[in-house]
């Protein structure tokens, strides 16, 4: 039986001739591989043996006819694969939407709380601060005292403090004596704060109290009378005093505690009443800074 090829419009066999799938239209092969040269000889083979799984559509049912079934699926498939990547697409950037919105939310309460937190930690510290300083408030710490004193003669060496800044103290006016720091000091806690406040404000007026004013001996060393610091005073006096040496101020003086402030007197005498809590901040971040310069330096 002949047929006519719908590519050359000649008669063509069977034999050597493919048939479309789609319209059921005879080509000549060689007609095929002219209109069709990308058409692989392998897939030509498998065509024209009828191998199960594949199956031949001529160009003209593919260009001219694009609303064949099988097209139309192929189309069909394509939109609904546009369709399901746009809807994907969409709840994605929704969620997408709605998790940063959650973070927004979250990061904001978060800072909130921190910020909240560090205020009650400062309020705390403060109230801290204010209480040891009430609790050391009747305290002097006795440095320059031979540390072989025995504990039962640091009350007779607290009397006789007393009377070289003329100043009559019994045991009564006395709470406790004690050595600290590894016996280099030795902390008089007293009952009686203006007595105590006397010999404060008497020490101070000289200087010059020695070891033999307080004992017989003769050894003429000083000794240092001092009020009991609590930390945060020790590290605010130790700062101050590099200030003074550096020539950055003259003087210094605390202020309150509840917050702490300092005063600060410049060379030009210029005052300037600043919190502790800045200070301390502004020599820590010195400190940062130097320790970052001597890293890089090692490393170099």
């Amino acid at each position: 039986m002949t047929y006519l090829c719908t590519i050359c419009s000649t008669t063509c066999k069977k034999a050597d001739s493919i048939i479309c799938a789609i319209c059921n239209s005879y080509q000549h092969i060689n007609c095929v591989t002219k209109q069709m040269p990308n058409l692989s000889q392998s897939a030509l083979d498998n065509i024209t043996k009828v191998k199960p799984g594949y199956s031949f559509g001529c160009k003209r049912c593919f260009v001219s006819s694009p609303a064949n079934p099988i097209t139309s699926k192929m189309d069909a498939v394509e939109k609904q694969l546009s369709d399901l990547t746009n809807i994907i697409k969409d709840i994605i950037s929704s969620q997408l939407t709605d998790i940063k919105a959650d973070l927004t939310k979250s990061l904001s309460k978060s800072n909130q709380f921190e910020k909240e937190t560090n205020k009650k930690i400062d309020n705390l510290q403060s109230e801290n601060n204010y209480l040891r300083k009430q609790l050391n408030r009747p305290d002097i710490i006795v440095s320059g005292l031979p540390s072989n004193l025995h504990y039962d003669d640091l009350y007779s060496t607290a009397i006789a403090i007393g009377k070289a800044c003329n100043v009559n103290l019994s045991e009564s006016d006395i709470n406790f004596c004690t050595w600290i720091r590894r016996k280099s000091a030795v902390l008089i806690k007293f009952n009686n704060v203006l007595k105590r406040d006397i010999i404060i404000r008497k020490y101070k007026a000289s200087y010059n109290l020695k070891l033999n004013d307080v004992m017989e001996t003769d050894i003429e060393k000083r000794i240092y009378l001092n009020n009991h610091l609590i930390p945060i005073e020790s590290k605010l006096h130790y700062i101050c005093r590099k200030k003074i040496k550096s020539g950055e101020i003259k003087s210094y003086r605390i202020l309150s505690y509840n917050p702490l402030k300092i005063k600060l007197i410049k060379a030009d005498k210029d005052e300037a009443i600043v919190f502790a809590a800045d200070i301390l901040e502004q020599e820590q971040g010195m400190e940062t800074s130097t320790a970052k310069d001597v890293s890089n330096t090692s490393s170099i």
